[in-house]
């Protein structure tokens, strides 16, 4: 289960090699496989959670202590983009099917 304070601890911890891998040299024919991919995880894994923290309910797989119960208002997705470096919550779809 996810609270709050674990979720904004580990978006610092994924705050720092974001950091590090924006400053890095730029992608090019000779960057190793295995970096792309790291950076990749690195990216999805703060995606993820990001939308965790947003969501102020448990819904699934997706349980958090502080909010134990479902919403029905939280039955939706959440549209999140990269703007100058920071990830923002860009949009809310309400409809989706139930």
């Amino acid at each position: 289960m996810r609270r709050l304070e674990t979720l904004l601890t580990n978006l610092a911890r994924l705050a720092a090699p974001e950091t590090a891998l924006r400053e890095a040299a730029p992608i090019d024919d000779g960057m190793v496989r295995a970096g792309v991919e790291a950076t990749n995880l690195h990216a999805v894994s703060t995606v993820i959670a990001t939308a965790a923290r947003n969501r102020t309910e448990s819904r699934g797989c997706h349980r958090r202590a502080d909010f134990p119960d479902r919403r029905p208002g939280w039955h939706r997705h959440q549209f999140l983009q990269l703007i100058d470096g920071d990830l923002q919550t860009v949009g809310i779809d309400s409809t989706v099917a139930a």
